[in-house]
């Protein structure tokens, strides 16, 4: 595979990065229209609030599109999933936010007894208030910007302000990304999403950190100061790494997508996305902008002269 990706080593990327950065525009664009069209990200039990049942229903007829029947015929909105093999059968029911929303847990449970007995077994029932799934969403916004700031930091100490703006552009590039991926394929958006997007601006961080190191050492070794030049042999020297470092964790992420349960299925898809994504910004999205802002800080420069 490294033979197969040499050539990449030769392609000019610096000369087509406003190519890169208006597929990333369009991209995000799409999330944005999708967003006022669908009237937001849909919500799980942590952030709409509602309840959330784990039953086993040891019975043949017991599949889930027989489970959503059932629940739909009590007027209560839901969503059913299978937990792990579908074989199993082993659901998990989420169920909407109302005012008498413990009434329709009962409702529900109600429900399948009626259809199936005693062969319907609770295996756990989770109960989130409208108010503490509005403190889970602030809390966790709270901390996705902490993180922005503590990384912003971190690369403003160990490279300069400017690289520092570049990586800050490329995490909310990849955020931006994740979250029209979430709107594209109809991802719940959990605690688990909130913690695929906080592994993924970790994952982005440190694929622009070599690149921005591979950049620092070709200005201290280059005899030329052309930035344009000195960015495109950094990524040239960096690109076939970060394709291979993606592609064997792209495997597993794969791997858990195919053959994962599927209440990871969402989990799995925003990591796809988002190394996917991180890999890209690292490359094609943080090094274009440290170009233009030392342009701009040159021209600065020279005005003030």
């Amino acid at each position: 595979m490294y033979n197969f990706l040499e050539p990449v080593r030769k392609l000019d990327f610096v000369k087509y990065r406003f190519y890169f950065i208006g597929l990333s525009l369009v991209i995000i664009t799409v999330g944005v229209i999708l967003f006022f069209v669908k009237g937001g990200f849909k919500q799980s039990i942590d952030f709409a609030g509602g309840s959330r049942l784990e039953v086993k229903i040891e019975d043949e007829r017991a599949t889930i599109d027989v489970v959503r029947k059932i629940i739909s015929s009590t007027g209560v909105t839901k969503d059913v999933t299978y937990v792990g093999d579908p074989s199993s059968k082993i659901f998990l029911i989420s169920i909407g936010v109302r005012e008498n929303y413990s009434q329709d847990v009962e409702k529900v449970k109600q429900a399948l007894i009626q259809e199936f007995g005693d062969k319907v077994i609770v295996r756990g029932e989770n109960t989130v208030g409208p108010r503490l799934s509005q403190e889970f969403f602030r809390n966790a916004m709270i901390l996705s910007v902490v993180v922005g700031l503590l990384i912003l930091g971190y690369i403003w100490v160990r490279f300069d302000l400017i690289f520092g703006l570049g990586a800050i552009v490329a995490l909310i590039h990849d955020l931006l990304i994740m979250l029209t991926a979430a709107l594209v394929f109809n991802i719940e958006m959990d605690i688990s999403i909130i913690a695929a997007i906080l592994t993924i601006l970790g994952y982005s961080v440190t694929d622009t950190v070599v690149v921005y190191d591979r950049i620092r050492e070709n200005l201290e070794l280059s005899k030329t100061t052309d930035l344009e030049h000195i960015v495109n042999t950094s990524i040239r020297q960096v690109i076939v790494r970060s394709i291979l470092t993606s592609f064997t964790t792209l495997l597993v992420v794969i791997s858990l997508i195919i053959w994962g349960p599927e209440n990871l299925k969402g989990f799995s898809t925003q990591l796809l996305i988002g190394i996917i994504s991180g890999t890209y910004s690292s490359l094609f999205i943080a090094s274009p902008i440290v170009i233009e802002l030392e342009k701009k800080r040159l021209l600065s420069k020279e005005k003030a002269i």
